[in-house]
């Protein structure tokens, strides 16, 4: 696991992250991560969002792990872009990861409009601190499983098998579990456990062969699963974002249940 991280958002919108590139055995051990504890603990928070990378674009460090904030928005993605040609570049940095693009490209055009063009792969999940809304898409190229918990709860994965396990595991049975429609956006409220519903679609993915597809990834991921040189580094940088600041974020393999209500993987 290339990086691992954590959001968690109040009942005021307020909200606190933490992430490391790495582990997430690394990332409880940290200095961010108990502030972040202590956060929730303290708080009334509503939402709980968490997420692990296998890198695919960019460095193994925790600048390039999610959650990415860019103005109003904090966002995780699982999958790869393939073109997006059509966002805008931020005038004082280059950015070299795809996700952390698109979270930009969401805050300067708006979602409909940074996704219509878009070819790629995506399961993305934002927090937009302006509209204070908790965001949810998928294309056709991702998968993401939802359950409903009660009457105004929530909990979602990228794994079925992962949803289940983290529900029984916190004493949830019997839930019903249902894969969330592609090109559909759903926006969950701090006050209104119904989610608002707008379809937005982007482009199609090209077709490929399976062979062209296993040999793409099998030479993409490679030097992830044998490390025959020895030179790896581990990264352990953090990232501590103070309580005071307000931020927000998206998809992840391990579950947190927030006190009043809303989960989120």
């Amino acid at each position: 696991m290339h990086g691992t991280g954590v959001l968690a958002i109040d009942k005021k919108g307020n909200s606190q992250m933490a992430k490391i590139g790495g582990p997430p055995h690394q990332l409880v051990t940290t200095e961010a991560y108990r502030s972040l504890e202590s956060f929730v603990n303290v708080r009334d928070c509503r939402f709980l969002v968490g997420h692990n990378r296998f890198a695919t674009k960019g460095k193994k460090i925790t600048d390039h792990a999610h959650p990415f904030r860019h103005g109003n928005i904090i966002l995780v993605h699982n999958g790869t872009l393939n073109n997006f040609k059509h966002f805008p570049e931020h005038p004082d940095k280059k950015i070299v990861v795809d996700s952390e693009h698109l979270a930009y490209a969401i805050d300067k055009l708006g979602i409909e409009a940074a996704i219509k063009d878009l070819v790629g792969a995506w399961t993305i999940v934002y927090w937009h601190r302006f509209d204070k809304t908790l965001n949810i898409l998928r294309n056709d190229q991702r998968p993401l499983y939802l359950a409903t918990i009660g009457e105004d709860s929530f909990a979602f994965a990228s794994e079925e098998p992962m949803l289940k396990w983290v529900l029984k595991r916190n004493h949830f049975l019997g839930v019903k579990i249902e894969e969330v429609p592609q090109d559909t956006l759903f926006s969950f409220s701090l006050s209104d456990p119904e989610p608002k519903l707008t379809e937005v679609k982007g482009r199609a993915f090209p077709k490929k062969s399976k062979e062209k597809l296993r040999k793409e990834f099998a030479s993409l991921y490679k030097d992830d699963f044998i490390d025959v040189s020895g030179t790896n580094e581990r990264v352990t940088e953090i990232i501590d974002i103070k309580p005071s600041e307000k931020q927000t974020i998206i998809p992840s393999a391990s579950a947190h249940r927030a006190p009043t209500g809303k989960v989120a993987l």
